[in-house]
């Protein structure tokens, strides 16, 4: 052993610690001073006022353990940017080995720190200290940190608006945004998030592909701005013009994150755009990639005959979903339903399949969801007996803890399974769910649980059951879409549920159907003439047939005669 008295500089102990990692025990207590000469000394050092340092150069240590201990100094000697470093190694070297008493209390001094000194931190420091904590599960429910950390980005964003020029430069702004969004208790924090989007509308020409995706991807899980245009387009815009420099990771993040945007499903350009670009990658891509892309290309409509492209992400499926976690597997599997292109593919549906039935122990109630609804869009599945047991018994099971959209799709897809059509604890678990989630359910969830449960024969005496429903439908039939009034007049004109003489019901649906029937298509009018014609009071209700006839004529004129390619038609109106 011998003695050093040499203090040295925080950049100098990083470098010291990569020296003496394997050499021995050390234990580090830095000044935070200047000097570096103690660097190069080939020996141990010890000093009374910074610390001890102790390791062997003769033979082999009889114990190898690497720990810092930086207890003793706090941190008064540290700079705002020495101490985002310091916090940055401390969570990385506890992320890598399991952590001793002085370094909990070390990373609690620092984070101490941290929380005091926030509002002063300039855009560098507190996009680091943002970005290092995101990443530490431990610290992502400590309210007056983020709400520190929060107050410092609005005064950095407010500061630079009154200046005239950004404090937030592109880096910084991109690894808060991304940083914040995995902070559940600021996902509804309405100043901050308008502050960053305010900020990253101005700011995408100057930023590089990384920081635009790391943008995108944050923004896409904030409800509220989901519908600020001026935000959207200015990513899209940018998105396009960095799309050539992006990485697989990056380009699958940036599809996920632009197809929640609604405004944005329409731009045909953008998506082609994306498409090509995902062709040339897709065979490079890891399974979180495909998870990603088909995520999100199978919410764009024009997409979904793109054959090129459906089919190479099909391909790298079923070559990556071994390494697909159930979540993973759930997405793609409702993801590619959507795609008509994909429900005749055998091999892709039989490694979605077996996939589906080993990563089933990880299941959750939004996984069982999209299984469900994937799988019962694909005909040559609904018989196979093996893996429908596997969901009922999951739905079971999983039955209270159901959200509205959950069980809307497990009683869409359990409704189309004959197998399960006298399983009645199946039955009764979706029933009392649906009932205790009505003020939940969206309209589209209200239709599909209405002509779901009306084709389970067990339910049909159900009373409570089919009360809420006619008070909910009730309630909500001036929100009703075209789809969903068919559905529902289709699913309560049932036979066996007797609901003919429900005059309320019957009256809300009669108005739903008048204000929707043009948007309907030939299919839901002809739904809405076969319930109509069993409800005896409103045969006699011309206005209401009139709106049907005429829908029915008109959607019949444009329809192709089958066998026949569509002509122009030769002079005066076009004849049914």
């Amino acid at each position: 052993f011998f003695v050093l008295m040499v203090p040295f500089s925080q950049y100098g102990i990083r470098w010291m610690l990569t020296c003496f990692r394997g050499s021995g025990q050390c234990f580090l207590f830095p000044r935070g001073t200047s000097g570096t000469a103690c660097l190069s000394a080939p020996f141990a050092a010890v000093c009374p006022c910074v610390g001890v340092i102790r390791t062997s150069f003769i033979g082999r240590p009889q114990k190898r353990r690497f720990s810092l201990s930086l207890t003793e100094t706090g941190t008064d000697g540290l700079d705002d940017h020495e101490l985002a470093l310091e916090l940055h190694g401390l969570i990385k070297v506890l992320s890598r080995r399991p952590a001793v008493k002085e370094d909990r209390l070390r990373l609690a001094r620092v984070v101490q720190a941290v929380i005091t000194r926030a509002e002063r931190f300039d855009s560098a420091t507190l996009g680091m200290c943002v970005s290092t904590l995101s990443k530490s599960s431990e610290h992502l429910n400590d309210e007056r940190l983020w709400r520190a950390l929060a107050r410092s980005a609005i005064g950095l964003s407010t500061q630079s608006q009154a200046s005239s020029r950004w404090s937030l430069n592109p880096r910084t702004t991109a690894l808060c945004v991304n940083g914040f969004s995995k902070v559940p208790m600021l996902l509804n924090h309405v100043t901050l998030w308008k502050a960053l989007a305010d900020v990253a509308t101005e700011l995408p020409p100057k930023m590089d592909a990384r920081g635009v995706a790391m943008c995108i991807n944050g923004f896409s899980k904030i409800q509220a701005l989901l519908v600020d245009q001026d935000l959207w387009f200015a990513l899209a815009g940018a998105v396009r013009a960095v799309r050539r420099d992006m990485t697989s990771e990056e380009l699958a993040i940036s599809v996920s994150g632009l197809s929640k945007v609604r405004v944005l499903r329409g731009d045909h350009a953008l998506w082609e755009v994306l498409g090509k670009a995902t062709t040339f990658v897709v065979d490079h891509i890891n399974a979180h990639d495909v998870v990603n892309y088909v995520n999100g290309f199978s919410k764009i409509q024009s997409l979904l005959v793109v054959r090129r492209l459906w089919e190479a992400l099909a391909k790298s499926a079923v070559a990556r979903v071994c390494d697909m976690s159930c979540h993973g597997v759930a997405s793609c599997v409702n993801g590619f339903s959507k795609v008509d292109l994909l429900r005749s593919d055998r091999t892709l549906w039989s490694a979605l399949m077996g996939a589906c039935l080993s990563v089933s122990d990880g299941m959750v109630s939004q996984d069982l969801g999209n299984f469900v609804n994937g799988f019962s869009k694909v005909e040559p599945l609904l018989k196979d007996e093996a893996l429908w047991e596997l969901l009922g018994m999951g739905a079971v099971s999983l039955a209270q803890q159901l959200r509205p959209q959950e069980i809307s799709n497990c009683v869409n897809g359990f409704s189309k399974v004959g197998l399960l059509s006298t399983k009645r604890p199946l039955w009764q678990g979706l029933a009392e769910a649906a009932i205790s989630a009505r003020e939940g359910l969206s309209t589209q969830g209200l239709a599909n649980c209405v002509n779901g449960f009306s084709k389970v024969v067990l339910l049909r005496g159900h009373q409570g059951l089919w009360e809420c429903l006619i008070a909910t439908a009730v309630s909500m039939a001036g929100q009703l879409r075209a789809q969903d009034v068919a559905n529902c007049v289709h699913g309560f004109a049932a036979d066996g549920l007797h609901l003919e003489e429900r005059e309320d019901l019957w009256e809300a649906l009669r108005e739903a159907t008048l204000s929707t029937v043009k948007e309907m298509s030939f299919l839901h009018v002809q739904a809405c003439v076969r319930g109509f014609a069993k409800v005896s009071g409103l045969l006699g209700d011309l206005a209401l047939w009139e709106a049907l006839k005429q829908a029915t004529v008109s959607l019949e004129r444009a329809m192709p005669v089958e066998g026949e390619p569509l002509r122009r038609p030769r002079g005066g109106a076009n004849k049914p």
